[in-house]
């Protein structure tokens, strides 16, 4: 089973990620690879499930996008 957990901490102010490193396929098991994935100084991107492979490619492309630098505005609700 793939784990990746996200939870706020800090009154809202932090994020503290969490995730397993076992990738298997089929028979074949390792706990060797990392589930966490930046994309950005500040970003950071987690994947956990069955057919994974697409990911990569949507990582890659990301980090290509935010090379530039990029910004963005979040609002509190």
């Amino acid at each position: 089973m793939a784990t990746c957990a996200a939870v706020l901490a800090e009154d809202r102010k932090a994020i503290v990620l969490a995730a397993d490193r076992m990738v298997g396929m089929g028979f074949v098991e390792s706990e060797s690879a990392t589930k966490i994935f930046s994309i950005h100084r500040n970003w950071r991107v987690m994947i956990a499930g069955n057919g994974i492979e697409p990911a990569f490619s949507i990582i890659d492309a990301a980090r290509r996008a935010l090379e530039g630098g990029f910004k963005i505005e979040i609002a509190e609700r």
